[in-house]
């Protein structure tokens, strides 16, 4: 039998906070407004540490996270208004 810390699983979190998403997010995914072509993947390996809400990455990674979601939601709700 194979021991726990060898086998390798993969969790998916929906959240809108991007505190939580940098907290517990390895591997943190940008969804635009549909529809969905592509998203952006921002790696975010201290995620999970001891005491990294305190660390300055941290501020940093969920400043870089809100600068992706204001990119990727920028623009009209409603592209046919626009002329």
């Amino acid at each position: 039998a194979q021991a726990d810390a060898d086998v390798r699983k993969t969790m998916v979190l929906v959240t809108h906070s991007i505190e939580e998403a940098v907290f517990l997010g390895r591997k943190i995914m940008v969804l635009p407004r549909p529809p969905i072509h592509t998203a952006q993947v921002i790696e975010n390996q201290a995620a999970g540490q001891i005491g990294y809400r305190g660390q300055q990455g941290f501020y940093e990674r969920c400043s870089q996270v809100r600068a992706a979601v204001e990119s990727a939601t920028r623009g009209p709700a409603n592209p046919e208004s626009q002329s």
